[in-house]
């Protein structure tokens, strides 16, 4: 694998990363800081964040996929399976926040 496309690969792995935290959890989260009656769980959203996220994630997981079955070294075939599975666990982490 070339260094440009590998260096491309991680930077897109790592955006897609920075979308999945920035996304995280409830867009309405802020409601309990202003008023404490409102249950922000009450509201119902559009969604759209658990499709960015979804996208995020799509986007790693290409990317990651890109490089592992690219790459000739075992040892980094290894690292970017290990780099696919934390974005599905950061994945399933933002969902459950979201819904609990």
């Amino acid at each position: 694998m070339t260094t440009p496309l590998r260096l491309f690969a991680h930077c897109l792995y790592a955006a897609a990363i920075l979308v999945m935290i920035l996304f995280c959890g409830s867009e309405y989260d802020w409601i309990k800081s202003m008023d404490g009656a409102i249950d922000a769980t009450q509201i119902e959203g559009a969604g759209n964040r658990t499709v960015m996220m979804g996208l995020a994630l799509s986007a790693a997981l290409l990317a990651q996929g890109t490089v592992a079955a690219v790459t000739e070294s075992l040892r980094e075939r290894c690292l970017a399976f290990a780099l696919a599975g934390v974005a599905a666990l950061m994945f399933l982490a933002g969902q459950r926040s979201s819904l609990f």
